[in-house]
């Protein structure tokens, strides 16, 4: 017997940067993310099937310790020993779309399945939290909680609300292939606040005043609010640093194909771009992909980490 558990990456639609100093975002979580087999062994073990590497969770290293951290924490916590986990991805890695926290609630929720132990979300988020800790540090938790509870996510002052009437569209993402460090940007855009202290002001108010305006959208007019939004959120980002030429040429490009709204998502500097359209998104996509073949649709918000037996 298996146990199996599908966790969603997410995607910031509105605030990043910002939110760390206090300003409100917006996040939704993506039709894809991470998909986790368990099954008994005589020990514990994480497998990646993308890239082939098996661990035993006590000698993790690099990218495999933080998941493995969360899941050695499940397991020490009820007692239980000899589970392997086997991961497989539909996200491109570190590319802004949470895919360490979709990998450790993932991981944490198939071996819960497998030993029948019924997680509230609060507790299986205390567990990926682990992971979440060593990746990114004093993490905001936003990752984790979108991955856990799915939907649309209104995120300020430490608060996570989810959107109970946040409309569905198709959201575009492309991956620019460029490796960032989140730590490295947050400490750029830090030091921009330092050097620019009312300019930084005026513009959280601004994205701020997206935020909240966003919040509160129904519908096509809706969603042409939230692209107008997004772009003046890329503009924003640009200033504080955030952005790159790679970037700023990608949400061009996707405005010009179609996408009433694009902008960079997650820590900037690289990872992925992302793109609204209220009219016809496949179509713009079609376009947008001639250039950038790694494109994709994501229906959203999708829905939470989901878990069940099989063989």
């Amino acid at each position: 017997m298996k146990a199996f558990a599908r966790a969603p990456a997410k995607a910031i639609l509105l605030g990043e940067h910002f939110v760390v100093h206090g300003g409100g975002a917006m996040a939704v979580a993506l039709d894809r993310g991470m998909e986790a087999t368990a099954e008994r062994q005589a020990d514990d073990s994480l497998v990646s099937l993308d890239t082939g590497h098996r661990v035993a969770l006590s000698h993790a290293r690099g990218f495999m310790l933080p998941v493995s951290a969360a899941l050695a924490d499940f397991m020490k916590e009820h007692s239980l020993h000899g589970v392997r986990v086997s991961l497989k991805s539909s996200i491109p890695s570190a590319a802004g779309l949470g895919s360490s926290a979709s990998s450790s609630v993932a991981a944490v929720a198939a071996a819960a399945e497998l030993f029948r132990v019924r997680l509230s979300q609060d507790e299986l988020y205390a567990h990926a939290m682990k992971a979440e800790q060593l990746v990114h540090g004093n993490a905001s938790g936003t990752d984790v909680f979108v991955s856990v509870a799915g939907g649309a996510v209104h995120v300020k002052g430490g608060k996570r609300t989810r959107l109970e009437h946040f409309p569905r569209f198709q959201l575009m993402l492309c991956d620019s292939g460029i490796s960032r460090n989140t730590g490295q940007m947050v400490t750029k855009v830090s030091g921009f606040r330092s050097s620019n202290g009312e300019l930084f002001s005026g513009l959280q108010a601004a994205v701020d005043s997206l935020v909240e305006a966003c919040v509160k959208v129904t519908g096509v007019s809706g969603l042409r609010l939230l692209a107008q939004a997004m772009n003046l959120d890329h503009e924003a980002l640009k200033i504080v640093g955030a952005s790159s030429p790679t970037l700023d040429h990608m949400v061009w490009e996707a405005r010009r194909s179609g996408f009433e709204g694009a902008k960079l998502t997650g820590a900037g500097g690289g990872g992925c771009v992302v793109g609204v359209s209220a009219r016809n998104a496949s179509r713009s996509l079609s376009k947008f992909s001639k250039l950038f073949a790694n494109a994709f649709l994501s229906k959203v918000p999708g829905e939470g980490v989901t878990s069940w037996k099989g063989s």
